[in-house]
């Protein structure tokens, strides 16, 4: 071997192990901050605070805590406590669990997004961190009213074990008692000097003690609700650790991951599991009779809803709308599955997207929001894209889903990237843009190759890679199991009521124009006989295409005002003042208004959808009036003749 190619030879060896050795050393530091990287799990408190939620908060504080200690990582709960009023004795059992020994090593959080006043906050104080807003407000315990002494007693020995240093006993007597005065002193000892919150009499007390008490200021008055917002009490050093604008950076400030905002799921029962299929195209009626098999349910008490799609979209705005309704179903306490066997593409994939939890079947299709549309045609394409985007990032923010990954499905030039946090390993999908803006806390990764090169459509296992979904399912059995339901547990199908079917056929276009035709042709018929019986098949006609436009969602009462308004000046113009004209005109025309007007909803996002649909009732309304003229004309030869 010649000495130039030995030298080569030399090199290449030792940059081979230079390589290896930085990938050890990459994939071991990567492994570290994975293992260090803490055990999170948020969880809201909505009031009232109950026997199973106390159960629930529990079973998940332990198990978080198990596992937190046997992966030697540390453990962190974030409580979401929201306003409103509960029983002392179900808060002091709370306040009492989450300060007691069972769950020392786990790091409790409380998480004030709003205002939260009454006995709420005494979970709050019983935490070891609290993270406010930075103008809501926190405290005013007694609401105003005198707090027996045996619970004062049990806050302020909870406040003592509570594990808290900005949380004082000092503080938590002026949130009971809208009498004390709470005082914040620079107290000095010895040359040592501290700040320190106290009470009229402790701070007397401490100037007896020998202490020195250079500075002191009032923090609250006397005869004033001891209430603080998250912005003074941060600025003061006490009461809240720290402030956060949205849970997203109550996590980051954590260092949880993204999978940690995802609620910890209450146990199911029998009575309170119920299962919605959604087929075929979704439009203004589907989407009313879906918003009200959705309010059986939660009037029902449902605290499980699953959603089987079995749909390739629809009317982008009852899409929407339904979403957005079935998003916000935890604000009732309702946990949503969405289980896609098939397909869930077009609009229906927002259904999907609205839900706590997507499982999707490992070959079915899920993605392409904006399938049926070319953007590039003019301006009011281009906001039905923005309408598209919006929903997007709104069902993003609500589901704690990567914002990019979803744009995608709505954008086909949206470039995704894999990205790892610096500090905490923590990976999630960004944009090109959402990179540059986070360049200093995000490592940019490989592209997703889905997405940039058309609409994102993806499969049951890469949109779990892409965290959007759950791991993938083969049959509906396998995602009860994944929910714990009991092998005999079968959730109650929320079916079709005879009204739903009635609404459905009294929609139809041929029955429609039936009606029409019916209604007319009695009125018809009426005048020549003047039995009652004819007029009444009219009203009743009538009466069952505004009921069922009402019920349909596209009526309401100013459609049908406007169809008695018509009625009444065509009745002036025949039996008041004949002959005159104006009445029956301007009637004729209120009359038509009322009909189209009812048959849709106007101002869609969606190009030429008003036109389109307004063209088709006209059409229904043309053909039901032609086709009465013609049975007229045949009748007319056997029929009384009438005065005019």
């Amino acid at each position: 071997m010649s000495f130039a190619r030995r030298k080569d030879w030399e090199w290449t060896a030792a940059m081979t192990a230079f390589a290896i050795m930085a990938l050890l050393v990459l994939s071991g530091k990567c492994r570290a901050q994975a293992a260090s990287e803490p055990l999170g799990q948020f969880i809201t408190l909505d009031s009232p605070i109950t026997d199973e939620a106390i159960g629930r908060v529990r079973r998940a504080a332990l198990a978080l805590q198990d596992e937190a200690l046997r992966e030697g990582r540390d453990g962190v709960l974030v409580l979401q406590i929201t306003p409103g009023a509960s029983q002392f004795h179900h808060v002091y059992a709370l306040a009492d669990f989450l300060t007691s020994p069972a769950v020392a090593t786990l790091r409790t959080v409380a998480w004030i997004p709003e205002s939260v006043r009454g006995d709420n906050v005494v979970v709050a104080l019983a935490c070891r961190e609290i993270v406010q807003l930075p103008d809501s407000v926190l405290g005013h315990i007694g609401l105003g009213e005198a707090i027996p002494a045996e619970q004062r007693a049990i806050v302020l020995e909870l406040v003592s074990r509570g594990g808290n240093r900005l949380v004082t006993k000092s503080l938590a007597e002026a949130m009971l008692d809208p009498q004390v005065e709470l005082r914040q002193l620079t107290v000095v000892t010895d040359g040592v000097q501290e700040h320190r919150l106290a009470t009229e009499q402790e701070a007397a007390q401490i100037t007896a003690s020998g202490a020195t008490i250079p500075e002191s200021r009032i923090i609250k008055e006397r005869g004033v609700p001891g209430v603080f917002s998250g912005r003074e009490a941060r600025s003061g050093k006490f009461l809240t650790t720290r402030l956060a604008d949205s849970r997203r950076e109550v996590a980051d400030l954590y260092g949880l991951s993204v999978e940690s905002l995802r609620e910890a799921s209450p146990q199911a029962t029998a009575e309170r599991v119920s299962l919605i299929e959604i087929r075929g195209s979704i439009d203004t009626v589907a989407g009313s009779f879906l918003q009200r098999q959705i309010a059986r349910a939660v009037e029902g008490g449902t605290e499980l809803l699953i959603f089987e799609i079995h749909s390739p979209g629809g009317h982008l705005e009852e899409v929407h709308d339904l979403a957005v309704a079935i998003a916000r179903l935890h604000e009732n306490g309702v946990r949503t599955v969405a289980w896609v066997p098939e397909v869930a593409t077009g609009e229906s994939a927002l259904l999907a997207l609205g839900c706590d939890e997507i499982y999707v079947q490992p070959e079915a299709r899920f993605g392409a929001v904006a399938r049926r549309r070319d953007f590039r045609l003019d301006g009011s394409a281009e906001s039905e894209l923005n309408f598209i985007q919006d929903s997007l990032r709104e069902l993003a923010e609500l589901k704690h889903r990567p914002a990019a990954v979803l744009l995608a499905m709505a954008d086909p030039k949206l470039e995704v990237f894999e990205a790892r946090r610096r500090e905490t390993g923590e990976v999630t999908f960004l944009s090109d843009s959402e990179l540059e803006l986070a360049s200093q806390e995000w490592i940019r990764g490989p592209q997703v190759p889905e997405a940039g090169n058309g609409l994102l459509t993806v499969t049951g296992l890469r949109a779990q890679q892409l965290m959007i979904a759950e791991p993938p399912v083969e049959s509906f059995e396998e995602v009860r199991q994944r929910l714990g339901l009991p092998d005999a547990l079968r959730p109650q199908r929320i079916e079709q009521t005879w009204v739903d079917e009635l609404i459905f056929v009294l929609n139809r276009p041929g029955v429609t124009g039936m009606l029409f035709a019916l209604a007319m042709l009695g009125i018809y018929l009426e005048l020549h006989f003047m039995t009652g019986a004819l007029g009444l098949m009219s009203v009743t006609c009538l009466g069952l295409y505004f009921w069922s436009r009402f019920l349909g969602g596209t009526a309401g009462g100013l459609e049908i005002m406007l169809f008695l308004l018509g009625m009444g000046c065509v009745a002036l113009e025949l039996f008041v003042l004949p002959g005159f004209g104006l009445f029956g005109v301007v009637g004729g025309a209120m009359i038509l208004a009322s009909l189209v007007m009812a048959s849709q909803t106007f101002g869609n996002i969606e190009v030429g959808r008003d036109l389109s649909e307004a063209t088709a009732t006209l059409k229904t309304i043309s053909i039901s009036i032609v086709s009465v003229i013609l049975l007229a004309m045949v009748l007319n030869r056997f029929l009384p003749r009438i005065p005019f």
